[in-house]
């Protein structure tokens, strides 16, 4: 929330049947899931909410620091995963099991205009990582992500439709936060 601003944001794992099969004695589905975010964004007079949009991008956000407004522009930063699998059902002896498929995850970053309409973005950031801390400042964002060593980037948002990873450092140790020392 700004004062012109508040931005409400809810992040769901969509599952999806992709293919069904009969394997005798079983039938599978094959599924594959992913996380979307949806956006509402109201705007803020004289004390008063007022509904003005709704918009989406792929991935789950990871907390509050990964949502940022900067000259009526939303920067966010998500976690892109995605899971196959495959459930095998027995009706007959009323019995169901779980195969597990493939996984993928990365980071992404957008940039969504005052109608939360995309207006750029940078997708597959540290592949195989999940974001652990964000934060922004002023036309940069900082994002630190997470598998054996903690890799920092640098991401420079100064133009809104093509923001750009700029540098990376790799640093042992962990870190779910990032605050910014000015």
């Amino acid at each position: 929330m700004n004062l012109e601003n508040l931005y409400l944001a809810d992040s769901q794992y969509n599952d999806t049947v992709t293919s069904e099969t009969e394997e005798a004695p079983y039938t599978v589905t094959s599924h594959v899931s992913e996380s979307t975010t949806t956006i509402h964004r109201f705007s803020v007079a004289d004390g008063k909410l007022t509904y003005e949009t709704t918009g989406s991008v792929p991935g789950a956000l990871n907390n509050q620091f990964s949502m940022d407004e900067k000259d009526g522009n939303l920067r966010l930063v998500t976690n892109v995963q995605s899971e196959t699998y495959q459930i095998y059902v027995d009706e007959a002896n009323d019995f169901q099991n779980y195969k597990p498929g493939s996984t993928s995850a990365s980071t992404s970053v957008y940039v969504l205009d005052a109608a939360l309409s995309p207006v750029g973005s940078v997708t597959g950031i540290a592949e195989d990582e999940f974001v652990y801390s964000v934060r922004f400042s002023g036309d940069w964002g900082y994002l630190c992500t997470y598998r054996t060593v903690d890799p920092i980037f640098a991401v420079d948002f100064s133009d809104p439709a093509n923001p750009t990873v700029t540098g990376a450092v790799e640093l042992p140790g962990y870190s779910d936060y990032l605050h910014i020392w000015e």
